[in-house]
Parts: C-alpha cells; sequence; structure tokens
C-alpha cells in the first residue's frame, strides 16, 4: 500500500482528559485518508465472575467506517448502547475472545457498557477498541480532525493515519 499522506502529527503532544486532541497533517488535495484510532482497558473481574466497562457521553464523530470491540478472557460478551434507550447485543466467545464489529455507525454522544462473564480463573479482562474513520483533505491536501478527549479513559492510544502511527498517552488533567 503506498502511503498518500506526505505528512501528520498530533497536537498537544502529551494531551490531558479534556484536552482537543489535534490531528493534522497533508496529503494529496481533496483526498480522503483513514485514521485509526486503538486503545485498550484492562477490568478487573468480581468474585461472581463479571466485568464491565463503562464509557459515558462517547462522542462518535462523523465518518466512521467501522468499530471492533475485543474482549479477551471471557465467555461471552455484552455490549450496552444508550441514546435515549439501552440497546444490548450480546456475542459468545470462541476460544476466550468475543468481538463485536458494527460499520457506518450514527455520528452522536452515547452511553457505552461493555460487559460479560470472564472466564474461569481469570482476573482481568483485557477490552481492545478500534474505531477506523475517514477524514477528507481540502484542496491544498490539508487536514485536521479535533477530538474532543472528555469521553476517553486514562491509558495509552495507538492513532494511524493511512500505513503509519504514533502512540499517546493520555493523562488525568495534573
Amino acid at each position: 500500500m503506498v502511503n498518500k499522506c506526505e505528512y501528520w502529527d498530533i497536537s498537544p503532544p502529551k494531551p490531558e482528559i479534556g484536552d482537543t486532541l489535534t490531528i493534522y497533517g497533508k496529503t494529496l488535495p481533496n483526498e480522503s485518508i483513514e485514521l485509526l484510532t486503538s486503545f485498550d482497558k484492562n477490568v478487573p473481574v468480581s468474585s461472581e465472575g463479571d466485568y464491565e466497562y463503562y464509557l459515558e457521553k462517547m462522542n462518535v464523530p462523523e465518518g466512521i467506517i467501522y468499530y471492533t470491540i475485543t474482549a479477551v478472557g471471557v465467555k461471552y460478551l455484552k455490549l450496552g448502547v444508550k441514546l435515549l434507550f439501552w440497546f444490548t447485543r450480546k456475542k459468545e466467545a470462541s476460544h476466550g475472545t468475543a468481538v463485536f464489529y458494527d460499520k457506518h455507525i450514527p455520528s452522536g454522544s452515547y452511553d457505552i457498557k461493555i460487559y460479560g462473564k470472564a472466564k474461569d480463573n481469570v482476573s482481568k479482562v483485557n477490552i481492545n477498541i478500534k474505531v477506523l474513520q475517514s477524514l477528507k483533505a481540502d484542496n491544498q491536501g490539508n487536514f485536521r480532525y479535533d477530538y474532543d478527549t472528555s469521553s476517553l479513559p486514562e491509558g495509552k492510544f495507538l492513532i494511524g493515519v493511512e500505513n503509519t502511527s504514533k502512540r499517546i498517552d493520555l493523562k488525568n488533567k495534573s
């Protein structure tokens, strides 16, 4: 795959929750490029074998191509999404891994609950969330994407533009 992007960067380089994260760069004029965001969260398992991870008021921007939610160390994974009412789906695990995949998600603010039963003798479940979206450059080839990090958890994120990636460490406000 040829990289259509001449360069790109992230600002601020050391973001804190609540900052606006700006991803910007240069590509061909009017070109659509792909932006991938990914993060992992290790979720503790209760003494009853349950795990739960909640994302409140998660901002879903326009241009989402697809998302995946993967849980490792589980019997099953439930995904609840709330706009006005809760909508819940369930996936059984195969060899301890359950995956949700969906595409073309409407933009908006959602409450998201990821939960289920862990495999026996598992103390933490690893949850990975990946989102791929499309950005369009202007007639000079410049692109820019601003994301409010208020709804994101603290942790390490992988940001990818076309076939290159960078890691950021999102921290709580000092």
